[in-house]
């Protein structure tokens, strides 16, 4: 704002509640000058002295001053209204957000569960090139005579065999480990982009929150100074005619008066129409943000439940107070071959596993 040439002193609080000592001060003089018109026109509705040209030209100067008055007031609550406009503060880093967005979105979730699947299919297509080695042992034990329980181990027979399956032509298999290979690459690349993509889409609204604060303050300059010019107008209208430099002349009132206050009317509506618009969209961002963070609560009707100051701290507080913490593990699961992942995290390479990247079965030569 400075290199602008903003006055910063607009925005001080000694100038904003300077503006809301003006309003308290000008509240009763507009309600004593109301109450003073009221009495007026009871009295010139029991006056019985004066002719219908008098009579007239009376309730004509009266309309005048209760239509300016009425103004004034539309306008003091029109800036009684702009003053009472107030954001829910946002200040939140985008580090931060990333790090609730990755432990509470369930889209991260399943896209990271749908990975480790993909993960465990290397293991699983990697066994199916291991030497398999079976044994077999089969056998029968006859009867002697007629009797039929009368078993005999002389007449019985038992045999074993060993069956040997080395990964020689495993082609097929072969074809299958490598297919997941890629596959988990390509799984694990579409993850890095989808956080990449909330990141993204965390930094795109925090910037956008950021540019709706300064321009609520500068609309809401915007809306005062017009209707400071829709004052002046008023006053214009109202202004008691002057005596000229010629005794035999009056001044008259500029033509473009009522123009001028027509102007500053629908100047008025159009810098009010931008402060709305810019206020509902940064109420409009902070949702957008609560639902990129996966924070987002309604109750029973469908509402947004709002979260108040959306800030470091209360984010986290609020996110850690309610959720165990991402980070700990079972001590159940405390298997060289288990890995349990913390929010944001992805499957190790396969390198860093106990399995061959590449396995070629041998030639049959």
């Amino acid at each position: 704002l400075k290199d602008n040439q903003f006055d910063n002193r607009a925005l001080t609080p000694e100038a904003l509640d300077l503006q809301i000592k003006n309003l308290r001060k000008e509240f009763p003089r507009v309600s004593s000058e109301l109450t003073t018109l009221a009495e007026k026109f009871d009295e010139l509705a029991a006056e019985t002295d004066l002719d219908q040209e008098e009579l007239i030209r009376a309730e004509k100067e009266l309309l005048t001053r209760l239509s300016s008055s009425l103004l004034e007031l539309s306008l003091l609550q029109a800036r009684a209204r702009l003053h009472g406009i107030s954001l829910a503060p946002v200040r939140l880093t985008s580090e931060t957000a990333l790090q609730v967005a990755l432990a509470q979105r369930p889209d991260w979730m399943n896209a990271k569960a749908s990975l480790v699947d993909t993960w465990r299919l290397i293991r699983y297509n990697a066994n199916a090139l291991r030497t398999n080695v079976t044994v077999n042992i089969s056998g029968n034990l006859g009867t002697s005579g007629n009797n039929p329980i009368q078993f005999n181990g002389e007449n019985g027979q038992l045999s074993a065999g060993l069956t040997i399956d080395p990964p020689l032509t495993r082609v097929l298999e072969r074809n299958n480990f490598r297919i997941a290979l890629v596959q988990y690459q390509q799984a694990r690349r579409q993850l890095m982009a989808q956080r990449d993509q909330i990141l993204q889409e965390i930094r795109l609204r925090l910037r956008q929150i950021r540019l709706d604060t300064l321009n609520l303050e500068l609309r809401r300059l915007a809306v005062d100074v017009a209707i400071t010019q829709t004052d002046v107008a008023r006053l214009k209208l109202v202004e008691p005619e002057k005596p000229s430099t010629d005794s035999n002349k009056i001044t008259t009132v500029s033509p473009t008066v009522a123009r001028d206050l027509s102007d500053a009317l629908a100047n008025l509506v159009n810098s009010q129409q931008a402060l709305i618009f810019t206020w509902g969209d940064y109420e409009s961002q902070r949702r957008l943000l609560d639902y990129a963070l996966g924070t987002m609560r309604v109750d029973d009707s469908g509402m947004w439940i709002d979260p108040g100051p959306m800030t470091d701290e209360t984010i986290l507080s609020r996110y850690y107070d309610n959720c165990p913490d991402p980070l700990q593990h079972d001590s159940s699961h405390g298997r060289s071959d288990f890995f349990e992942l913390a929010p944001g995290e992805l499957p190790p390479e396969p390198a860093e596993m106990d399995i061959p990247v590449s396995v070629d079965p041998p030639s049959p030569e």
